[in-house]
């Protein structure tokens, strides 16, 4: 069972992705690892909400396990983003998943967890944004680190990072975030 603070926390979390892709002009919002899709209330009408995760916890959810496929995409590139909260810590090939996300969609944001206790067998933060980074350069997107300030999910030491990658610069355009652009090494 799912506690009432865990709730709490993920309701953050959503809020804070809504309001990152909210504005942004693209007709179709993939949700990759959508779970009990959260955000599709927060984003309104004007968008056309896809989740997509390996468990219909949903009805309308488009079951696909990444680790093996990738679902049929509606619309052009140029219409669709994607979001991904708390999915790549599970896959044991985030890149190539990631990857195909990029070659696929014009705008992807993600949170990557830095620092957890019970995920201590992830990728180390510094090596995955590196990685992500580098996969950015080789397929000439942009790609920018946006911290949320005073996310809750530090007080119960899960320290996270939402990567956004774009075709064209990126800046947050939320008041309560720090965008950080990362040096890639050479």
């Amino acid at each position: 069972m799912i506690s009432y603070a865990r709730i709490k926390l993920w309701t953050h979390r959503t809020e804070f992705f809504a309001a990152l892709v909210k504005e942004l002009p693209y007709e179709y919002l993939y949700d990759f690892g959508c779970g009990y899709c959260e955000i599709k209330e927060y984003v309104g009408v004007d968008k056309k909400y896809i989740g997509v995760d390996a468990l219909a916890y949903k009805p309308d959810i488009t079951i696909c396990n990444l680790n093996s496929n990738f679902p049929k995409l509606l619309g052009t590139f140029e219409s669709r983003m994607a979001i991904a909260m708390g999915l790549f810590e599970y896959l044991p090939n985030p890149y190539r998943v990631i990857k195909t996300i990029m070659e696929n969609f014009s705008f992807f944001a993600f949170s990557y967890i830095i620092y957890s206790e019970p995920f201590n067998h992830i990728i180390p933060s510094k090596i995955f944004i590196d990685e992500v980074v580098q996969l950015c350069r080789a397929h000439e997107k942009k790609c920018s680190i946006t911290k949320m300030d005073n996310d809750p999910w530090e007080k119960k030491g899960i320290l996270q990072d939402i990567l956004v990658i774009s075709d064209r610069s990126y800046t947050c355009p939320l008041k309560y975030c720090t965008c950080l652009t990362p040096t890639p090494k050479t």
